[in-house]
């Protein structure tokens, strides 16, 4: 059986919140950041322990991104 994990809402570890788009098995999810920048081939259990980086994420001194 395969769950219906679309719709699911968490938080990165630095605060962002995302959204489940596609879920194909554990091994291969696509989220959705409020912003709307999207990430591909994520693992369902770093998805559950917010271990998901949002690349434009201004994280330097409040001003710039790395990447």
């Amino acid at each position: 059986m395969k769950l219906n994990r679309i719709g699911e809402v968490y938080i990165t570890k630095n605060g962002e919140q995302f959204k489940i788009i596609e879920y194909f098995d554990n091994k291969n999810v696509t989220i959705k950041f409020d912003d709307g920048t999207i990430v591909y081939n994520k693992t369902y259990n770093n998805v559950k322990l917010g271990n998901i980086s949002n690349k434009n994420y201004v994280s330097i001194f409040g001003f710039g991104f790395l990447g």
